[in-house]
């Protein structure tokens, strides 16, 4: 069976843990069923949010031992990004985009040295994982075949400058396997 999962949401806490409290009761009813759930597809949407977020949705999306198929819809950009790598298959739409940037640590009053000192190593940590999820997908070419320009400190440094690539950039840089015009995921008839 597939489950069909549409994030058309920004990468919030509120977002993320409703998609995947949803998934697990989906997961939960089907083998109430005895069935298994064959495919996991994820339509994405989404101008991005928490990078802390986008790293959980990516870390326990790859413990579910489910096949998942990602599909860039429109816009898949920032925390998003990290959801999309998720698939082990990854497809968008021609007119879809992807934003690669470094998170932002949001302002606050009141630091004190100890308080700034935290906010660079965790920024620097969020950026470092980021980093190396895009560049674990990118580097998948297969045949043994591996793109230079993906290790981890040249997407870091192409993070810094933010990254934006129209499908066909995408798919030249292995983030996307294929174009998914044309495509049929799911028949909601079915």
């Amino acid at each position: 069976m597939k489950l069909v999962i549409q994030f058309y949401a920004d990468v919030t806490e509120q977002a993320t843990d409703s998609m995947l409290q949803y998934i697990n009761q989906q997961i939960f009813a089907a083998r109430g069923n005895n069935q298994t759930i064959d495919d996991l597809i994820i339509q994405i949407a989404s101008y991005g949010g928490s990078a802390d977020r986008g790293i959980l949705v990516y870390n326990t999306l790859r413990q579910l031992g489910i096949p998942i198929t990602t599909v860039g819809m429109s816009n898949v950009d920032s925390a998003a990004i990290s959801i999309f790598c998720a698939g082990e298959k990854r497809y968008a739409m021609r007119s879809c985009r992807f934003l690669i940037h470094e998170a932002q640590v949001p302002m606050a009053t009141g630091l004190d040295a100890s308080k700034l000192d935290e906010l660079v190593k965790t920024n620097k940590i969020i950026n470092t994982e980021s980093a190396k999820i895009v560049a674990r997908t990118c580097k998948k070419l297969g045949k043994g075949r591996i793109v230079k320009s993906s290790s981890v400190q040249a997407i870091r440094q192409r993070m810094r400058k933010s990254l934006v690539w129209d499908a066909i950039e995408a798919k030249k840089n292995n983030l996307v396997q294929e174009f998914a015009d044309g495509k049929k995921f799911y028949d909601v008839n079915s």
